[in-house]
């Protein structure tokens, strides 16, 4: 029920413009996740990755209140997801530069934060087709994303200029399912071995 509340309160802020909204919106719904100890019971959060989180089997479940927040049907959460991986080598140069623009426009990631912040995780190489060339962190970004195309977002650009920091200056390997279409842009060039 929360994060029903929190989708038509975005969608209020982002109608009428309202970053320091969202900033405080982002604020106490991180706070009341961090203090509630029922969803979250403290840093660090460290474990395998299928332990961490789950949402459930949502529209196959036999529990009838059960919903995916992204079902189209329930009209819940319409959002852009982008998620990269780039060399572990490099990932702390990477970070260094996104605090730039953040510094620049703090409320620029307020609406990041409501969707649990950055998420990031170590992932290692692989000699599968298409696997990740070397050890590497995959950071995940949820965001807003207005129903109506012609919309931009608060802060649009800095998402944007994130994305495309990790894309073209640090080589960033896109997930394959999670992108929008600039991630892919040369992107079978990163990969050795692979025409």
């Amino acid at each position: 029920m929360l994060r029903f509340l929190l989708i038509i309160i975005e969608e209020i802020q982002e109608s009428t413009r309202d970053a320091y909204g969202k900033c405080l919106t982002a604020n106490l719904f991180t706070s009341f996740l961090i203090n509630n100890g029922l969803s979250f019971t403290g840093y660090p959060v460290i474990g395998y990755q299928h332990r961490l989180q789950s949402s459930g089997t949502c529209q196959d479940s036999l529990d009838t209140n059960t919903s995916c927040g992204w079902d189209p049907k329930i009209k819940g959460q319409f959002f852009y997801q982008t998620s990269f991986s780039i060399s572990l080598s490099m990932a702390k140069n990477f970070i260094q530069d996104v605090q730039i623009p953040v510094e620049i426009e703090p409320k620029a990631l307020c609406g990041v934060e409501t969707y649990n912040g950055i998420l990031m995780r170590y992932v290692t190489a692989s000699s599968a087709y298409l696997g990740k060339q070397e050890n590497a962190i995959n950071f995940n970004i949820r965001y807003y994303r207005s129903k109506d195309p012609m919309t931009p977002r608060l802060y649009e650009g800095i998402l944007k200029e994130v994305e495309q920091i990790a894309m073209f200056k640090y080589g960033a390997l896109p997930h394959w399912g999670k992108n929008r279409n600039v991630a892919f842009d040369g992107v079978i060039n990163k990969y050795k071995g692979v025409k």
